[in-house]
């Protein structure tokens, strides 16, 4: 079923964002707006710009035009004449208000899964120790990983490696939980146990920028759905509009390539 946007308390905003590599331009202009406990669902053909959009904000890519915004403040701005970021600030920012969770979990192979989990807010967060392990354990046991808490990720099959990322997004508290094709790497067991904790998520009023391929995901759990193309936002709206009664002709051929093939 899909959710309704509890808060209209506006959270991250990209205003005429660009991003090119050279002659190639990933970003073209995208303007885009995430809401307190919305889940917005980014989809369309690898390289339309979806995962630069995540790029960009987490700080993992640098723009070259426009500006991103995060509850208000300025993290990323390469609009002409406009003044310096303080790039301390924007750091501290994205540390403390935004998760991400990449497609190939990026998991520390030598370290155990309640190490992973406890990592960031303790060196991080400057978290006591004895507080960050309480929360890595109810966090692990709110993905059912609490009984592999002493296991190292080679141990641990991919569906339950990507739990833990998950956890590990979310011990920081963070405003923002970002999803990078994050089951494109699983088979369709795992993918299930993925989804299922993302939904859950959803469900209790987790702020989400979701990129994936599950169309049936995106139509179940997002609040709105947006279809990017060439670095452009083509269409958005709710998954009822986008998905099942798309307006646009390039999103049509999208969808009817994706669902003939059976990856909803």
């Amino acid at each position: 079923m899909t959710r309704s946007a509890s808060s209209h308390e506006l959270v991250v905003s990209f205003r005429d964002v660009q991003k090119s590599y050279g002659d190639v331009v990933a970003l073209d202009g995208v303007n885009l707006n995430v809401t307190r406990s919305e889940v917005v669902a980014l989809i369309g053909s690898s390289g339309s710009g979806k995962t630069t959009v995540l790029r960009s904000l987490i700080g993992l890519t640098d723009i070259t035009g426009g500006c991103i915004e995060v509850h208000g403040e300025v993290v990323a701005d390469a609009r002409e004449g406009s003044p310096p970021v303080n790039e301390r600030r924007a750091a501290e920012i994205r540390r403390t208000r935004l998760g991400m969770v990449f497609q190939s979990f990026n998991l520390f192979p030598h370290r155990t899964v309640l190490q992973n989990v406890i990592e960031g807010p303790v060196y991080a967060g400057g978290m006591p120790r004895d507080e960050a392990v309480a929360r890595a354990r109810a966090l692990l046991e709110r993905v059912d990983m609490l009984s592999k808490q002493d296991r190292y990720p080679s141990e641990l099959s991919g569906g339950q490696q990507q739990r833990v990322a998950i956890a590990r997004a979310l011990a920081m508290q963070p405003d923002v939980v970002l999803f990078d094709e994050v089951t494109s790497a699983l088979d369709p067991e795992l993918t299930g146990e993925v989804l299922a904790v993302m939904n859950d998520l959803a469900s209790e009023g987790q702020t989400m920028l979701v990129v994936t391929h599950e169309i049936g995901f995106a139509r179940r759990v997002a609040t709105r759905v947006v279809y990017m193309d060439h670095g452009k936002i083509v269409e958005e709206g709710t998954p009822a509009a986008v998905i099942d009664a798309p307006a646009k002709d390039r999103t049509k051929r999208f969808l009817s390539s994706v669902l003939r093939f059976g990856t909803d």
